[in-house]
């Protein structure tokens, strides 16, 4: 339980690190390359984005499970994975390629360069590896050598964007960053005595990979298109400036998902001795934990939204003013994902692994068809309604329509619904407390 905990504690120590620099990180760049830059940059980064998750073919979880079944297996199932996942990257980056050659607007020049950045990220097939480093609860080595190249890329990403005309320079060194973090994978990992050689590939168990990981990858998909597809549409039906304003509210509003992670990460243990031991108190301790997931997000959302007009004009400048307006619509899809985050470990703890899969494709097709309609109307603002809207639809509304899942539809009704009924709930627990001390 030690090692398990100091494992977790890194990997959130390395979110929390990540999520303050990156939130730096997007002031510089936001102010240096202006509206029109900034947008184009992030509608780049959306579908690499998007490449990236469905390049691992939805392995990831497979190696991690068959890992700690079979250890004496090791060489062969990461040496399969690893090549799978090459396979997948080199494949889905041809696809992405064309793609965007015929769809989607970018000047040649701009072209060149996300050809090259594709180039440069297939070495994130290396990024299978981190799964041997959380079955051997190693995380630390990992997570040190991610930091420091982030840390450093970071540094080199701020001296470029005081430079003249830095976009296409930037759109290089995020591409060498991740051709950097993926050697840095393999590096760390033979440094812990792993061992990769093709030698080890067998064909049988590669094909008993991508037969398990249908389901997986088609999950996969959905949930990167879900999260993503906003800003690509965005840019290609409003333009890359409406996409600059709304990539800044995007970035100040999912700054907040970090803590719905940490504090599901530290209570799921309790729910899952709690399982074991009764039902009631089970379900009881998911109410309290998703009472206090929804009306902290419902806090965040009322004061990001009073302070956002103050604070974006201030921090990025006049020209993001009209980001306010679009930070103080998309806050309020964090409710529902503070509280998608204890559902998707629900979810995992009754073994309803299709569900995910479920929601989230209609979480994608929700979020493409109200993008499509509201965004030539209504921009980025169109963007951050339909953005919570599928949140709603995916992340509440859809789990009524099945036996297994509409308890925690109605959970999540009842947490909404705190102050008219919560009652019932809080009055027998304050009832106990004795004030006779005070």
């Amino acid at each position: 339980m030690k090692n398990i905990l100091k494992n977790t504690s890194w990997l959130l120590l390395e979110k929390a690190v990540t999520m303050v620099l990156n939130l730096f990180l997007a002031v510089i760049l936001a102010r240096q390359l202006g509206v029109e830059d900034f947008g184009t940059l992030n509608f780049i980064l959306a579908i690499i984005a998007i490449l990236t998750p469905i390049s691992t073919v939805g392995i990831n979880a497979i190696l991690s499970r068959d890992f700690l079944a079979s250890p004496e297996k090791e060489p062969v199932i990461f040496s399969s994975g690893t090549t799978l996942r090459f396979a997948g990257t080199v494949f889905f980056s041809i696809l992405i390629v064309a793609f965007c050659y015929f769809k989607l607007t970018l000047s040649n020049a701009l072209f060149e360069i996300f050809v090259l950045l594709v180039l440069l990220n297939v070495t994130n097939f290396f990024q299978g590896l981190e799964f041997w480093f959380q079955a051997k609860l190693k995380m630390k080595p990992l997570v040190v050598s991610r930091l420091i190249v982030f840390v450093a890329f970071s540094a080199l990403k701020i001296f470029t964007s005081l430079e003249e005309n830095p976009l296409h320079l930037l759109l290089l060194i995020y591409g060498i960053e991740a051709c950097f973090r993926g050697v840095t994978y393999y590096v760390v990992y033979l440094t812990n005595k792993g061992k990769l050689s093709l030698y080890f590939f067998e064909k049988s168990y590669a094909q008993a990979l991508i037969k398990n990981s249908f389901w997986l990858f088609l999950s996969g998909i959905a949930a990167v298109i879900y999260l993503k597809i906003d800003q690509v549409m965005l840019s290609e039906l409003a333009g890359h400036e409406e996409n600059g304003i709304y990539s800044v509210a995007v970035r100040l509003s999912e700054v907040w998902y970090f803590f719905s992670i940490a504090l599901v990460s530290s209570v799921f243990p309790s729910l899952i001795r709690a399982r074991k031991n009764s039902y009631s108190e089970y379900y009881n301790k998911l109410q309290y934990c998703n009472d206090a997931l929804c009306w902290s997000a419902v806090i965040i959302a009322v004061l990001v939204s009073l302070v956002a007009p103050y604070f974006i004009s201030f921090i990025f400048g006049e020209e993001y003013a009209g980001s306010s307006l679009i930070l103080s619509i998309h806050i309020w899809g964090a409710v529902f994902v503070f509280m998608r985050s204890l559902v998707s470990k629900w979810i995992l703890a009754e073994n309803l692994l299709k569900v995910s899969l479920y929601s989230q494709g209609i979480g994608a097709i929700s979020n493409i068809l109200f993008n499509y309609y509201l965004i030539p109307n209504y921009g980025g603002v169109g963007a951050a309604v339909a953005t919570v809207g599928s949140y709603i639809f995916s992340g509440w509304l859809i789990f009524y329509f099945s036996a297994n899942t509409r308890p925690v539809a109605f959970m999540i009704h009842k947490s909404l619904m705190l102050p008219f009924y919560g009652a019932d709930r809080y009055l027998p627990i304050l009832r106990k407390i004795s004030w006779k001390k005070y």
